[in-house]
């Protein structure tokens, strides 16, 4: 691939195929030449990253990963709550029967 531009916008990527047995580029594939599923792939990439929309993007994409940071700190933390009260209910059943 080649970036004609800062390497963010999925539009200003071309494809160069090369084919190795002659050492030379057989085709050239801008983005317009692209199937839609591809151009949909290759735009979602960087919305995915943030790198689309600029400082906006990346401020949403840094939010999203401490939410799911956060979301897996709770479920830990649920987790050994849980685990932690099983263990007393066990302890508080054993010495009931003593």
């Amino acid at each position: 691939m080649v970036h004609t531009g800062n390497g963010v916008l999925p539009e200003q990527m071309t494809t160069l195929i090369f084919d190795r047995r002659e050492s030379r580029v057989t085709a050239v594939q801008g983005y317009d030449d692209l199937k839609p599923a591809e151009r949909a792939r290759m735009w979602i990439r960087f919305v995915h990253t943030g790198e689309q929309y600029g400082f906006l993007g990346s401020t949403l994409a840094g939010l999203a990963s401490l939410a799911a940071a956060f979301l897996v700190y709770t479920g830990l933390a649920l987790a050994l709550r849980r685990y932690r009260d099983h263990l007393a209910k066990k302890r508080a059943n054993t010495g009931a029967g003593v």
